[in-house]
């Protein structure tokens, strides 16, 4: 066969009878745009990943890369000559951008996601422990240092826009002026914590973007005919012998400070967090099957999502956990099987 027949290329990564599209540069440029836009604010860093995600299913591979690539030069040059546009934005929009490499290929490689998301987080989590490696062994400082630099700062930041915290009486204004005597043991907290926070955030944002993702399908799954939908990921379901893990991991949390010390507890506590977010998901899976059973859909819907992912996700995770022995979603199933309803 002709070389220059093919067209299913790595970089194409779309099927030849879908190969023209009705979407224009300006949208791609756009999808760009709004993942920098999402990146200077702290509270949207999560979505970052989405736009240039559906920028390599729609354009392919290629454009896409192409896009994430010099986004991060451009707004590179943007911080460092203006300042308009923070540093920090950067490093998350460059964190963005290989996270959303992998979600593209879960969906192109039409892995489930599931265990596109499993594997998807691994990947990410040897990439930030490769970085975290790099910095500490070869950087002009260590972590610690960093992180104790960082602290500094900010407590700074909160001395001279709270001033009425800081020259308070309260038990509030004194745990600041210890922080601010000791910075170093504020930082020792954080260093502590940081696992269970990495581990947390990268699977549940690599589920979150993965849900709104699947959820708006209809944008770009015709050109690739991934044979999964968001009720593949929804119906996730944690392996019974995790709750060992779990019960681990509360031992050492109640116990370990008595017996082992401080370390022990916060190892315990940072186990129950990680074995917590994988309940989470199956409790997700409950809780959107009562809002089946409840015919809960569209705006309310998505009020009720969001707002119970962000201010209940223990209760969930708490679902989750006893839905490994009850199975509550029996309880709300159909007869009929109602489709990809979320």
């Amino acid at each position: 066969m002709n070389e220059n027949l093919k067209t299913n290329t790595y970089f194409e990564a779309r099927p030849p009878q879908n190969e023209s599209t009705g979407f224009s540069w300006g949208r791609l440029v756009f999808l760009g745009l709004m993942s920098a836009a999402l990146s200077s604010f702290q509270l949207f860093w999560l979505f970052v990943p989405v736009p240039l995600t559906m920028a390599i299913l729609i354009y392919g591979r290629g454009k896409g890369l192409a896009l994430g690539v010099l986004g991060i030069g451009a707004l590179l040059v943007l911080s460092l000559t203006t300042q308009i546009y923070p540093l920090a934005a950067v490093t998350v929009f460059a964190g963005a951008f290989i996270e959303a490499a992998i979600l593209g290929e879960i969906i192109i490689r039409k892995m489930n996601p599931i265990k596109g998301m499993l594997v998807a987080g691994l990947l990410m989590l040897a990439i930030v422990v490769a970085g975290i490696a790099t910095t500490h062994f070869f950087g002009k400082v260590s972590i610690h240092e960093a992180t104790t630099q960082a602290v500094t700062q900010f407590i700074e930041q909160v001395k001279s826009s709270n001033t009425e915290i800081m020259n308070g009486s309260g038990e509030e204004a004194r745990i600041w002026r210890d922080y601010m005597e000791q910075p170093g043991v504020l930082a020792d907290k954080i260093i502590a914590m940081a696992p269970m926070a990495i581990f947390g955030s990268i699977y549940f944002g690599l589920w979150l973007c993965l849900f709104i993702i699947l959820r708006n399908s209809l944008v770009w799954k015709e050109r690739l005919n991934y044979p999964y939908v968001l009720k593949d990921l929804i119906e996730f379901r944690v392996p019974f012998n995790m709750v060992w893990g779990l019960i681990f991991g509360l031992v050492m949390y109640l116990l370990g400070g008595t017996l082992y010390g401080e370390q022990a507890e916060i190892w315990g506590e940072t186990i129950i967090y990680c074995t917590g977010v994988f309940y989470f998901f199956q409790g997700f899976g409950v809780f959107s099957e009562l809002l089946n059973k409840l015919r809960l859909f569209g705006f309310t819907r998505a009020i009720m999502i969001v707002l119970t992912v962000f201010t209940a996700w223990r209760l969930i995770a708490l679902v989750g956990l006893f839905d490994v022995w009850f199975n509550f979603r029996k309880y709300f199933k159909k007869k009929n099987d109602e489709g990809d309803m979320l």
